[in-house]
């Protein structure tokens, strides 16, 4: 079964891949000049539950935060963007509430997490399609002086 998982999930980096989509860490600068990383961990359709690749990046995520003395980390889960508008707010937080749970698993300090939920996500900051960017969360590891 995890081999399938592995062949399926290398197909749909391939169509990723040849579509242009990005599924890299954006870094930017806030308002107050700190500076912030976007990282997205993607989420099989369904259930929040995260597949073996998303552990990898929960892994390096916690380390570099860590290491990186992160003054603040924002988790925001986003709906699928299939079901009721109920149902992609409660899918958006179960999955924000499992990335935070992943982190701190992983030794990040609980203090420095924020965590919310977005029923859908507007945004084109990883320009992917819209099926696969409304089953994502975000994490965003803020260095330097807390902005927002």
């Amino acid at each position: 079964m995890k081999a399938l998982a592995i062949f399926v999930g290398g197909i749909v980096a391939a169509f990723l891949a040849c579509a242009g989509v990005s599924l890299a860490a954006v870094t930017m600068t806030t308002a107050g000049g700190s500076q912030a990383e976007r990282i997205p961990i993607y989420f099989p359709a369904g259930p929040a539950r995260l597949t073996d690749d998303a552990g990898v990046v929960l892994d390096e995520t916690a380390k570099e935060a860590q290491e990186g003395h992160a003054v603040r980390v924002v988790v925001i889960g986003y709906g699928t963007g299939v079901e009721s508008e109920a149902d992609r707010a409660s899918t958006a937080s179960a999955r924000a509430k499992l990335i935070e749970q992943a982190l701190v698993q992983r030794g990040l300090d609980p203090k420095l997490l924020y965590v919310m939920a977005a029923a859908t996500a507007s945004d084109t900051a990883f320009s992917a399609p819209s099926f696969i960017a409304d089953r994502r969360a975000e994490v965003v590891i803020e260095r330097g002086t807390p902005g927002l």
